[in-house]
């Protein structure tokens, strides 16, 4: 593996167990959960106007997969109000959409 993928694999991880320890910790996490989604909103809306359209078969996809990681934010906002990061962090990372 190269040293590339390798820093880019682990950033990801990183990331990941970083905000989901801000959501544990935010008081208002339906905010915090706000705030993560609406910066990969903005991602997603530059890499829409940089990337080609890759069709408009594509946009049924994207649309349900919009759907589906509402309803998973929605259940790990619920899921860090009753439980502790260190077992709902595994289990979303395991059924993460």
């Amino acid at each position: 593996m190269s040293l590339l993928v390798f820093s880019l694999v682990f950033s990801a991880a990183l990331l990941h167990a970083l905000w989901n320890a801000l959501i544990k910790g935010a008081s208002d996490r339906v905010v915090s959960i706000g705030i993560l989604a609406l910066g990969q909103a903005i991602a997603g809306a530059l890499g829409a106007l940089i990337l080609p359209f890759p069709g408009w078969e594509a946009l049924s996809y994207a649309a349900l997969s919009t759907l589906i990681h509402c309803g998973y934010f929605g259940g790990l906002a619920l899921a860090y109000r009753w439980g502790d990061l260190s077992v709902v962090y595994a289990v979303a990372r395991g059924s993460a959409p």
